[in-house]
């Protein structure tokens, strides 16, 4: 399952839409998923998001959670199952923020529930 922020702007969109090109070739099965109601950006209406979801999917506990351009889990919605419940997070997330630098050197958190790996690309 591939989320990004809240109320996304043309990095978010472009992130989440590159994964799942990328997985569809691979022949992959991935679902974007993004958190609310907000509609979308008029300028990124050019994109071909018609298959982005906006309810979490019946199966989403069975889905491996990849999350882009969040530089926080906070920003993929008040919910926290996801986060919870998916068998393992991967956050890929290409902004580096000072209060966030251990995350250029963790790439594996084996803090919480579920496993997570993280990665930073700065």
């Amino acid at each position: 399952m591939l989320v990004t922020h809240e109320n996304p702007d043309g990095d978010a969109l472009g992130s989440i839409l590159a994964l799942k090109l990328a997985l569809d070739q691979l022949g992959k099965d991935s679902v974007m998923y993004l958190y609310g109601d907000a509609p979308l950006p008029a300028e990124y209406s050019f994109m071909p998001l018609a298959e982005l979801r906006r309810r979490l999917p019946d199966d989403w506990r069975d889905r491996v959670l990849i999350a882009v351009d969040c530089a926080n889990e906070s920003r993929i919605g008040p919910a926290e199952e996801p986060l919870v419940g998916s068998p393992l997070v991967l956050d890929i997330e290409h902004a580096f923020r000072p209060d966030q630098s251990d995350r250029s050197e963790r790439l594996v958190d084996w803090r919480g529930p579920a496993r997570r790996l993280r990665g930073a690309w700065c």
